[in-house]
């Protein structure tokens, strides 16, 4: 079951409501919504005996994305509570795009909140997410995630984009491990590179 779109028309102008996606979590401050790209069941020990030895590996995409309010303590809670939630619940590996494109400005401590969301859950792995994506406009954003990358140094790929279709396509890239695809120069190494 594969259900994403390779080639991308414009990538200008291709938006997330393009896509099946399967809402999760949303309050006026944050939605959370994931699309299945692949569910493969497959002999773990090439026996024979499917039966026995399936293994289901599900590949997703988890779409974050952030609404141009500063919310109050409590619906910061409920994102960050939803999000652990998501991780506990939902099987499978994501590829995440964060759309942080029309993010207002957020409180330091919100920040910090959520670099321990997903640096100290067990959950994230480089086996769980092998990539991630983030859309980001305004320069003031960029100097948040300096802030964040400054603290917390993630094992994943993490490529900034500024718009969703080129978000898109290079999860598809790494996905299909289709590297021609993928724009290396949007890949974030180091906080110099914002």
């Amino acid at each position: 079951m594969t259900n994403f779109i390779e080639n991308i028309t414009d990538i200008n102008t291709f938006n997330i409501n393009e896509l099946k996606t399967t809402p999760f979590f949303e309050n006026e401050f944050m939605s959370i919504k994931y699309m299945i790209l692949n569910d493969i069941e497959y002999d773990v020990d090439n026996s024979g005996n499917i039966l026995d030895n399936i293994i289901k590996k599900r590949v997703n995409i988890l779409f974050i994305n952030v609404n141009p309010i500063t919310p109050k303590r409590g619906k910061w809670e409920e994102c960050k509570q939803n999000i652990e939630r998501f991780w506990d619940t939902v099987p499978g590996i994501f590829y995440i795009v964060f759309d942080f494109s029309n993010l207002s400005i957020l409180p330091p401590t919100y920040i910090r909140d959520w670099v321990s969301l997903f640096q100290y859950n067990n959950n994230i792995t480089v086996d769980k997410i092998p990539g991630s994506m983030m859309i980001i406009k305004t320069g003031i954003l960029r100097k948040a995630v300096k802030y964040y990358l400054s603290q917390w140094k993630p094992e994943v790929p993490i490529f900034v984009f500024k718009k969703f279709g080129s978000a898109y396509r290079n999860i598809i890239g790494i996905y299909t491990k289709n590297i021609e695809q993928i724009s290396m120069k949007n890949l974030i190494r180091t906080v110099d590179d914002l």
